[in-house]
């Protein structure tokens, strides 16, 4: 997958290095996560490790690490979901 390359949004500070607005990213990366998911944990519990995936994502959305690009970010965090959705 494509991630976007430079991050910038324009703060009260000024410009500053951020990610891409939330619904692109849901756009590019949402199919492939939601097809990692399927083949993690099955198609039984696919939708509820995407969903609280997406939903922790847009919650820390504005706290990207930089060494991470965003797929590797996300992925992080659908694999601890995938990993503790027994719990």
């Amino acid at each position: 997958m494509n991630t976007p390359a430079i991050r910038s949004k324009t703060s009260m500070n000024g410009p500053s290095t951020s990610a891409p607005a939330y619904a692109t990213v849901l756009a590019v990366h949402g199919p492939g996560l939601y097809r990692w998911c399927i083949n993690r944990v099955g198609s039984g519990g696919a939708e509820r490790v995407f969903q609280k995936t997406m939903l922790e994502a847009l919650r820390r959305y504005d706290a990207i690490p930089e060494a991470l690009s965003i797929d590797d970010w996300l992925m992080a965090i659908a694999a601890r979901h995938a990993r503790d959705r027994g719990t």
